[in-house]
């Protein structure tokens, strides 16, 4: 049992892995830009003349079943894409912050709309001008910063909640520590005074016994249903 669910750990944590590298790829295309289909290291062009790019995923389900069959052997080779499809439940279970660089935020673009984005001018195949060039990359260096500010304070905010989570984590545990630290001395004030009333106790008995020597008297002589004694030249009331 317990190898059977070491394995299953392991394959979970190499579906993540191959997630996180999958939108690793896509962000690297943000910053380097799409490949271009080649053919004998030429772009190659539509029917329409304009340039073909490699292809992208343009959605979660999208981003999931992508595994390279639908790209180039030189690109899957060159980016390492994953061979393997990932699981809707391992999307599910992915963290708040890979959901988030994936689908966007109110304030920032989801990561397939940045790449369409980008397509939409790489696959444009008119003359430009240096100048239109620069503002083109300008434009999307850009959207990428807009994105990776929003990203950082994403961070910055999940970073304050786990330091709220620990600060309330350890006040509960000095908490805890304290009520322990009152039981114990409690506990040890009890045993004081058991120990201080056997030590009393075990005077009153010597010296019960003392005086039971002292007046010749035997345990035996005592009657078990009474505990009255009646020491030599004492008169019972009786």
């Amino acid at each position: 049992m317990a190898s059977d669910n070491s394995k299953i750990e392991r394959q979970r944590a190499e579906a993540f892995e191959r997630l996180e590298q999958k939108i690793g790829i896509l962000e690297k295309w943000l910053d380097e830009g799409i490949p271009y289909k080649l053919a004998d290291g030429n772009k190659q062009l539509d029917d329409k003349g304009k340039f073909l790019l490699e292809y992208f995923p343009t959605s979660v389900r999208g981003l999931r079943l992508w595994n390279g069959t639908q790209n180039s052997k030189n690109v899957v080779n060159e980016y390492m894409i994953p061979h393997y499809q990932t699981s809707d439940a391992t999307w599910k279970a992915a963290s708040f912050n890979t959901k988030i660089r994936v689908e966007g935020a109110d304030d920032k673009l989801s990561l397939f709309v940045r790449l369409k984005e980008i397509a939409l001018i790489q696959r444009s195949n008119k003359q430009k001008t240096k100048i239109q060039e620069l503002e083109e990359k300008l434009e999307l260096s850009e959207t990428n910063k807009q994105g990776l500010a929003t990203e950082l304070i994403q961070l910055r905010l999940d970073n304050k909640f786990l330091e709220s989570e620990l600060r309330n984590a350890e006040n509960k545990l000095q908490g805890a520590q304290e009520i322990m630290r009152q039981q114990l001395e409690f506990e040890a004030k009890k045993l004081r005074q058991l120990n201080n009333e056997e030590k009393a106790l075990a005077i009153t008995v010597n010296k019960l016994k003392e005086l039971l020597h002292r007046h010749s008297i035997d345990y035996s002589d005592i009657e078990k249903e009474t505990s009255v004694i009646t020491f030599p030249g004492v008169k019972s009331n009786d």
